[in-house]
């Protein structure tokens, strides 16, 4: 019984002390460990790197979502002026 109040009473007593500062608790990374993974990617160089195909087929994606919203506005915009046109014609 002695053994779980000075157990506890440990426990409130740690607890109660005062927290460090943010600053103490701040730790930088060993030197070893961040050596060991590179800051950036090597850039792709050839086609057989596997993160070419990704580039290449996001590339392309993009090029026809592009290609798609360029179609659709100059088709929009020339329907509107036909529309325009025959609607000024009619009206005369």
């Amino acid at each position: 019984m002695l053994g779980i109040g000075v157990s506890i009473g440990a426990r409130i007593s740690a607890l109660a002390a005062p927290l460090p500062s943010r600053f103490e608790e701040m730790t930088m990374p060993d030197d070893d460990a961040q050596a060991a993974r590179p800051l950036e990617p090597e850039p792709v160089t050839t086609l057989h790197d596997p993160r070419a195909l990704q580039i290449l087929g996001t590339e392309h994606w993009s090029l026809l979502s592009a290609r798609s919203l360029a179609y659709d506005e100059a088709f929009t915009r020339a329907q509107g002026l036909a529309i325009t046109q025959v609607d000024r014609a009619g009206g005369t």
